[in-house]
């Protein structure tokens, strides 16, 4: 290994060995050369590398305490036996240790992404992922919830009313999430919790708020284990009574592969504060295949689009009443309502106007079906370019009387928005008024 003037320096603050006020000057030389900077990276990279071996290694000791060796031949030492060891991993082995792959370090911490169902979920279902994090030291390390709206700034300064001379690490995520459209979003981690060392944090992908305006989704369900119940608050308190946001939950609503990349940023202590911090992020990346049946965009009617999900194409009863969906896709000039205060000419369709067709027949919906919009939700416009997601599930239909889920065999299905008002109040044009139906899908019902 070649050596550097800083080498030792480097190294005690890799090994945590350097006090308080030589860390931090260390520190700020970290993040004020970058010549600094990339050999601090080259020797974490080694001191990881090796640290990964030799824990897995019966026969290598790890490298002796800092007053017990000179430097840097202990490293290359180990760096030598870590070659050793990786013959040893090949020959005797023939696979490489899987706990060991997807580590991303740096001198005080370790993350790596744990797929969950090998990442492959359907449809709406609530997914989630493990986060792995290990400490290089006694230090502890937090994971602090990074809100829609504020600063980095601001969750350092809520750590710091808490924990303001705490021995942990703490850092916050953000993300960069692109989905199977090829659209890319920025999101932040709104998600928080003290590391156990060896217990993966398991994250749900809804807590990713994406950087994307617009009305929220609308579910008629909550996830309840391996299915879903019939719910009418859940979705407000997830996603909100239905304003307008400028961040939304990430909803695998898009069939394919979503990318997820994920940066673990150092919290920098205010004013009066002191803990531990780093200076280059953290970045670990995954995919989530999202599986389910989408059909086509239907033609636009007022400059309104529709189109139809389902969580599977083969639909079973015994999976947990699964679901079903409308999407509304509105490029008109201007923001548009479909309901107002008055009287509408029928029966409104619930949710949302919502009428479900099998086999070009329309559904009825069960007598004691609540109508669940909120007046906050349904008066709110639709505005340009954006959106609109209502998620119902077979429960919510009827066909001759009898539930869906008693189906067999394959039918057509295809979703109906129509909204004709006889009373309201404004110019007619802020109002869209008429009807649109998606292309129909072919689905499978089996026991």
């Amino acid at each position: 290994m070649n050596t550097h003037p800083d080498d030792e320096l480097l190294q005690s603050l890799i090994d945590g060995e350097l006090d308080d006020v030589a860390a931090t000057a260390t520190r700020v030389r970290l993040q004020q050369e970058p010549a600094f900077a990339r050999r601090h990276q080259e020797l974490a990279a080694v001191r990881a590398a090796i640290d990964d071996a030799l824990a897995n290694s019966p026969v290598v000791a790890r490298p002796a305490p800092r007053h017990a060796r000179s430097f840097p031949n202990t490293w290359l030492a180990a760096a030598v036996a870590l070659f050793a060891i990786g013959i040893v991993v090949a020959i005797g082995w023939q696979q490489p240790d899987p706990k060991a792959a997807g580590w991303q370090d740096n001198e005080l911490f370790g993350v790596r992404i744990v797929p969950h169902r090998g990442g492959s979920w359907s449809m709406f279902s609530p997914a989630t992922f493990g986060l792995d994090l290990r400490a290089h030291g006694p230090h502890g390390l937090v994971l602090r919830a990074w809100p829609a709206g504020r600063s980095l700034a601001d969750v350092a300064a809520t750590f710091a009313a808490t924990s303001p001379t705490g021995a942990a690490l703490p850092f916050a995520v953000e993300a960069t999430v692109r989905d199977p459209t090829g659209q890319r979003w920025s999101a932040q981690l709104d998600f928080g919790a003290e590391v156990t060392p060896g217990r993966p944090l398991d994250v749900a992908l809804d807590e990713l708020r994406l950087q994307r305006p617009g009305l929220p989704p609308y579910f008629a369900v909550r996830p309840d284990g391996a299915g879903w119940k019939p719910d009418a608050l859940w979705f407000v308190q997830r996603f909100g009574a239905g304003e307008p946001t400028a961040t939304q939950r990430l909803l695998l609503d898009e069939r394919g592969e979503w990318q997820i990349e994920l940066r673990l940023v150092s919290l920098l202590p205010p004013a009066g504060a002191r803990w531990l911090t780093f200076a280059h992020p953290l970045v670990v990346s995954t995919i989530v295949r999202c599986d389910g049946a989408t059909t086509a965009w239907s033609q636009p009617v007022d400059f309104m689009q529709a189109r139809m999900l389902l969580q599977n194409a083969t639909l079973r009863a015994a999976d947990g009443n699964p679901l079903l969906a409308l999407q509304l896709r509105h490029d008109s000039p201007r923001a548009r309502h479909y309901n107002v205060i008055g009287i509408t000419r029928a029966d409104v369709p619930q949710p949302l106007h919502c009428q479900l067709l099998v086999d070009g027949k329309p559904c009825s919906q069960p007598p004691d079906l609540p109508v669940t919009i909120p007046a906050e939700m349904g008066f709110q416009p639709h505005e340009p370019g954006t959106t609109r997601t209502v998620v119902a599930s077979l429960q919510h239909y009827w066909l001759d009387g009898k539930p869906l889920a008693s189906l067999r065999g394959r039918h057509r299905l295809s979703f109906r928005f129509a909204f004709s008002p006889t009373v309201w109040d404004g110019p007619a044009d802020h109002y869209w008024m008429g009807e649109v139906t998606t292309p129909e899908v072919e689905v499978d019902f089996r026991d």
